[in-house]
């Protein structure tokens, strides 16, 4: 065998093996080559199969060597807290520069809203139906001189305000992030100027918030009921529309330029009467100026003058009680019929026959009402309690001996005699919740006779005197007889509480709880009961005289009364409230 040259050995420099015959620098570079070569395929392949076909060895690795270049920097302490202050640094200058903060905030989708408020400037009332411009997008203002704008950029923009007769407002304005409010903007007037003032019709009160309207051109009421139009120079107008939300939408001529157009709006709630038209007796509605009269529930023929009418607090339902339909009671004696009309679209609703019908009360959408021998053939008297809202009803009380059945201040009253034939009945003078809950005795004593003697006070005729019943506490005393013998109707303001009417000696009295004092609204002496709040402050009451038997509607505050339709004077409540 030859001699073998003998192997240098493998020196161990604490890591791993060095091959010392790879010492030559020709042949370490030509194995560099190799292995570089080796590293590009492998990245190729490894391109190939995430998907990668256009493969750039160059540009790969400028961006592989980018790459390792930004982690080598932040993965020193020096170069993150380097970035750190660069994109700071930046971040301040795009905030201290408007434009581009809003370029930015723009790109990024961010939108903005905006209102503004447009004003006369003579009375500072809203203006409507101005047209008003923003970043190209037109709004026309509301009833409260307000234009919305939604979906706005950011950043500077002209805002326009136009409308016919005034002069044209064009401002610069900055719309920031979020929801700016561009305050109001008032407009001087360059056309012509009409002076309006708006009042309650029955009250004679100002009326604030009524519009006015010619065209496009409108004004609204300030607290005082006076409002400015303003129209075009070149328009004439003869005349001008004036609307409020609770009144009837009106026509009134306007008065020349400099002169004073007075208005009066009438309430859109409903009188209802019954008249005698073509031998018939029907029931009709009207506003309260006898306008717009239109027949509710038309008569059969044979009703009599013995009816009786009342309306719900809220106007909203009549209930008639009349001898209208053909049923007749054993002895052949013609039925009381009672019936419940919708004041808005006329539809009736048969509550009861029977051969005595007498109306108590309304309280709340309950009417309370007594009859005899009812619809079951039963003997006796039943209190009833009728919820239209719930289309319920509930009986209160039920007997032989029931009478002197009164209502105050939202509880039903009445008294019991004593019934030989049924020794568990207990005499006395009771009360009941319009719901039929909360039934109690609150005078032992046998009630022979039972009327109202103030708001507060009821006089019960007992076998040992008259006593005078105190509703808010149920506490009787003895006292003198009463003068009158008959009730003191009294019928509570729905709109206003603590405040009620009466007649009194013919007279239209109104009495506040909170003073205990009674004040005369109208005086005309042949007033015979009160027919309907109208809203807080005025009421409809029945004249009835030897020369006419009408309805009158006046103001509790010093109104003049208004005639607004002759009627029947039919009956009302038949006990007290």
């Amino acid at each position: 065998m030859a001699d073998t040259p003998p192997r240098r050995p493998f020196p161990y420099n604490g890591a791993e093996p060095v091959n010392a015959e790879l010492d030559d620098p020709t042949t370490e570079k030509a194995v560099e080559e190799i292995a570089g070569k080796g590293r590009q395929n492998d990245w190729q392949d490894s391109d190939r199969r995430a998907g990668r076909q256009n493969f750039s060895p160059s540009k790969h690795g400028f961006w592989h060597r980018v790459g390792r270049v930004f982690s080598l920097w932040l993965g020193t302490a020096w170069g993150r807290w380097i970035t750190f202050f660069v994109l700071l640094a930046a971040l301040g200058v795009g905030a201290g520069v408007p434009t581009a903060r809003y370029f930015c905030l723009n790109a990024a989708g961010v939108q903005s809203t905006a209102s503004v408020t447009v004003l006369d400037n003579v009375l500072g009332t809203p203006l409507k139906n101005v047209q008003v411009t923003l970043e190209g997008k037109k709004i026309e203002t509301d009833v409260k001189g307000t234009a919305h704008f939604s979906g706005l950029k950011l950043g500077p923009a002209d805002l326009t305000i136009a409308q016919l007769g005034f002069a044209t407002v064009k401002k610069h304005v900055i719309i920031g992030w979020g929801s700016n409010a561009l305050g109001q903007v008032s407009l001087t007037s360059v056309g012509l100027r009409y002076t309006i003032t708006v009042r309650d019709y029955l009250t004679n009160q100002p009326i604030t918030g009524a519009e006015a309207s010619v065209g496009q051109s409108s004004a609204t009421s300030d607290n005082t009921g006076k409002m400015i139009l303003t129209l075009p120079g070149n328009s004439s107008a003869g005349s001008v529309s004036i609307a409020k939300a609770g009144y009837r939408t009106d026509q009134f001529a306007l008065q020349p330029s400099g002169q004073t157009t007075d208005a009066e709006l009438v309430t859109t709630q409903k009188e209802v009467y019954v008249a005698q038209t073509d031998g018939t007796y029907n029931l009709f509605k009207a506003d309260m100026d006898g306008k717009n009269r239109q027949q509710l529930l038309p008569g059969t023929g044979t009703e009599t003058t013995h009816t009786s009418l009342v309306l719900s607090p809220d106007a909203t339902h009549a209930a008639l009680v009349s001898i209208r339909d053909s049923q007749k009671a054993a002895d052949g004696q013609p039925l009381n019929t009672l019936t419940l009309i919708s004041v808005a679209d006329s539809t009736p609703l048969t509550l009861a026959h029977a051969e005595t019908i007498r109306l108590i009360d309304w309280i709340g959408p309950k009417l309370i009402f007594e009859q005899t021998n009812p619809d079951s053939g039963a003997a006796g008297t039943s209190i009833i309690s009728y919820d239209f809202v719930t289309n319920s009803r509930a009986q209160l009380a039920s007997g032989t001996t029931i009478g002197g059945v009164l209502s105050a201040q939202g509880t039903v009253y009445y008294s019991v005699g004593a019934d030989a034939s049924n020794p568990a009945v207990q005499p006395g003078f009771y009360k009941v919740n319009p719901d039929g809950n909360g039934r109690q005795q609150t005078f032992t004593k046998e009630v022979t006779s039972a009327v109202r003697a103030d708001f507060s006070t009821f006089d019960l005729n007992a076998a040992d005197g008259w006593y005078a019943y105190t509703v808010s506490n149920d506490n009787a005393g003895l006292t003198t007889s009463p003068a009158a013998g008959a009730s003191r109707l009294y019928l509570d303001n729905a709109n206003r509480s603590g405040v009620s009417a009466s007649i009194k000696n013919g007279n239209v009295i109104t009495h506040t709880v909170s003073g205990g004092s009674d004040v005369t609204v109208s005086a005309p002496g042949g007033a015979t009961q009160v027919v309907t709040w109208v809203g807080p402050d005025a009421l409809v009451y029945r004249l009835a005289t030897e020369s006419e038997s009408a309805d009158y509607a006046v103001g509790v505050n010093g109104g003049t009364p208004r005639k607004v339709a002759d009627a029947l004077n039919t009956a009302g409540f038949s006990q007290g409230q």
